[in-house]
């Protein structure tokens, strides 16, 4: 596991030239900056993975989304009895996206931690509930954030069915709703670039089943 500084001093020690030392002084600072406001960041630690899901080691969850590095996720879609999907709009003080609608719950495992715990232990984190959840799909992709941040994930899909109260948690959460999937194609709302992507790219995979989960309530 490499941090930022130590990425940095190789790059220099290895001769490189200032126009590639340069990008790596920049992704420094915004280290430095999201370190000095949310320390927990930076103490968490991610998966890292192949295009595969294969493993490769752990790293700092703010280094391998500055980097950027390939690391295992999980997004969760939480279905109610009528067919709609909770979607959540980020807490403002968040270090990325913040003020953006994304789906119910997304986040990352921790080094020995199932995927299908860590999503369940991050909707009691988010959301104040958990319930049961069913794998839904896989998707890779890699997508450019602000202050020089990478989305690089594989990314494990689960989608669940509740009806009860939801708590959000106002460091993680400002606003909920419950939305049609369909809907969601035609709303002007503004949305995280990973749930633009799931959206336009991945919605027959992610949102085909919710009918069959209905059938079986």
């Amino acid at each position: 596991m490499q941090s930022v500084v130590s990425i940095l001093e190789t790059t220099a020690a290895d001769g490189k030239n200032f126009s590639v030392i340069l990008p790596l002084i920049k992704k420094h600072l915004t280290f430095l900056s999201i370190m000095t406001q949310q320390r927990h960041v930076v103490t968490e630690t991610v998966i890292l993975v192949d295009e595969k899901d294969h493993p490769r080691g752990s790293q700092e969850k703010l280094v391998a989304h500055l980097i950027p590095q390939r690391h295992r996720a999980f997004s969760v879609f939480i279905y109610n009895g009528r067919g709609e999907t909770l979607i959540q709009r980020r807490a403002d003080g968040k270090y990325h996206s913040p003020g953006l609608w994304a789906n119910s719950c997304c986040g990352h495992p921790r080094p020995g931690e199932e995927v299908r715990e860590a999503a369940q232990r991050r909707l009691f984190e988010e959301l104040g509930f958990t319930c049961d959840l069913t794998p839904v799909t896989r998707v890779c992709y890699t997508l450019k954030l602000e202050k020089d941040l990478w989305e690089l994930e594989f990314t494990h899909v689960f989608q669940g069915v509740y009806e009860g109260e939801i708590h959000p948690n106002p460091e993680e959460v400002s606003e909920i709703k419950w939305v049609l999937p369909h809907d969601l194609i035609k709303d002007k709302t503004k949305y995280a670039r990973w749930f633009k992507l799931y959206i336009l790219k991945y919605y027959d995979q992610i949102f085909g089943s919710p009918q069959k989960m209905r059938d079986a309530l």
